[in-house]
C-alpha cells in the first residue's frame, strides 16, 4: 500500500512539473503591452510664427512643454502627444514676444494635445506630422487672431525627429503646413495678416528624455 502511494505521489509531482514547463515559455515571450512616460520640451533657438504672405512674424525666445511617449513595440517609433506648450520673450515686459513693427504678442497653444507621428525613417531621422496645431494670439495693439487648420480644425506641420539628438524640428526646409489665420478683429493691421494667410512655425525642441527607438 505504502509503495503505491508513494508512486501516485510522484506522478502527481512529475505532471506538476511537466506542465510547468510546457506553460511557462508561452507566458515568458506573450505580447509586451504598450506603455508611455512623461517628457518634457524645451526650445533650442527662436520659435518663429511668420505670415507667408506678409512676411510679418512673431518671434519667441523660450519654449517649453510636458508630453507623454508611447513605449513599444519593439523597436518603438517616436510617437508622442505635446499636453502643455508655452511661449515666451524673456525681455518683454509680460513675458510676450516680439512682433513686427515693434509690437509685443501673447502667443498661446490651444487644441491640447498635439500629436507627433511619424510616417517614415532614415538613418535615425522619422519624418512625421504634427497634428492638432491651434493657436491664439493678442497683440500690444489688441488685435485678437487665431491660427488653426482649414475650417478651424487643427492644422497639420511636417515635422522631423532627430534620434540622435533627441530633437523634433518644425519648419525644415521643404515642410508643408495648413497653419493658417482663422479669424482677426478690427484692431488688427492688414499690414501684417489677414485671414486666410498661411503661417509657417519653425522651431526646435530638445526631448527629455530622449524617445526608445530600438
Amino acid at each position: 500500500m505504502k509503495q503505491s502511494v508513494r508512486k501516485a505521489t510522484l506522478a502527481a509531482a512529475a505532471a506538476t512539473s511537466v506542465l510547468a514547463l510546457t506553460t511557462a515559455p508561452a507566458h515568458a515571450t506573450g505580447p509586451r503591452l504598450a506603455t508611455s512616460h512623461a517628457i518634457t520640451l524645451t526650445n533650442s533657438g527662436n520659435v518663429v510664427f511668420t505670415d507667408i504672405s506678409t512676411g510679418a512674424a512673431i518671434v519667441c525666445d523660450t519654449s517649453t512643454g510636458t508630453g507623454t511617449a508611447q513605449d513599444g513595440p519593439v523597436p518603438p517609433p517616436p510617437t508622442f502627444s505635446i499636453n502643455s506648450l508655452t511661449f515666451s520673450g524673456k525681455s518683454n515686459p509680460g513675458g510676450w514676444c516680439s512682433g513686427s513693427l515693434g509690437l509685443m504678442v501673447q502667443v498661446t497653444a490651444s487644441n491640447l494635445p498635439w500629436s507627433f507621428n511619424p510616417v517614415a525613417s532614415a538613418s535615425g531621422v522619422f519624418l512625421g506630422t504634427l497634428t492638432g496645431v491651434k493657436v491664439k494670439i493678442v497683440g500690444s495693439d489688441n488685435c485678437h487672431a487665431t491660427l488653426a487648420g482649414p475650417a478651424g480644425a487643427g492644422a497639420s506641420l511636417s515635422a522631423t525627429y532627430t534620434n540622435s539628438t533627441a530633437t523634433l524640428t518644425l519648419g525644415s526646409t521643404g515642410s508643408t503646413t495648413n497653419l493658417s489665420v482663422q479669424t482677426t478683429d478690427v484692431n488688427c493691421d492688414p499690414t501684417l495678416f489677414n485671414v486666410g494667410d498661411v503661417f509657417k512655425l519653425s522651431a526646435s525642441y530638445k526631448i527629455s528624455p530622449p524617445l526608445p527607438t530600438s
